[in-house]
């Protein structure tokens, strides 16, 4: 994780942290005031951090919201990191603890579960045709609703809904 603050200062110009460093990661909802992810930082040897901060609070403050979808995010992300580390591991593609994954060549967009069966390819069926009144000389042609929802629909409006839940929260 990178974090570039909007304003650096000489001792603070970035702080960059590994995902596994992180541990112990919740947002916080106080009743007045803002936001707050908090994570618990295991500093990495020569980064900066003095070795006597075995341990150290990491606290993201939300002014303008976001904290739970960012949340949300980060451990989405470290999952699908962890399980391919884990994947590789089991392929013996890295033998050891000590060595790295190229992450450049792990897939971490989310694919559709994989489904056994014998399926066949099916053309799909035409959609039904309603003709509008004739305007004119021309005819208009529309089709008619869809019976489904679009793919993500159900996802987009879950977001949305808790979003202006989290808005109505902060006023």
């Amino acid at each position: 994780m990178i974090y570039l603050p909007a304003t650096s200062t000489p001792a603070f110009q970035s702080l960059n942290v590994p995902l596994f460093n992180l541990h112990d990661s919740h947002v916080t909802a106080p009743f007045f005031g803002p936001n707050v992810w908090v994570a618990a930082l295991q500093p990495v040897a020569n980064g900066g951090i003095p070795s006597q901060h075995p341990v150290l609070e990491l606290k993201l403050t939300f002014k303008d919201g976001g904290a739970f979808d960012f949340h949300t995010k980060f451990e989405t992300l470290r999952e699908r990191m962890r399980q391919a580390i884990e994947v590789a591991r089991a392929s013996e593609t890295i033998p050891s603890q000590n060595q790295q994954v190229d992450l450049d060549t792990v897939h971490l967009d989310e694919l559709p579960a994989y489904e056994e069966g014998n399926f066949q390819a099916v053309p799909p069926a035409p959609a039904p045709v309603v003709e509008a009144p004739v305007v004119g000389a021309a005819s208009v042609q529309s089709s008619a609703m869809p019976a489904e929802p679009p793919p993500g629909y159900e996802e987009t409006q879950r977001d949305r809904v808790a979003e202006s839940f989290e808005r109505g929260m902060r006023f």
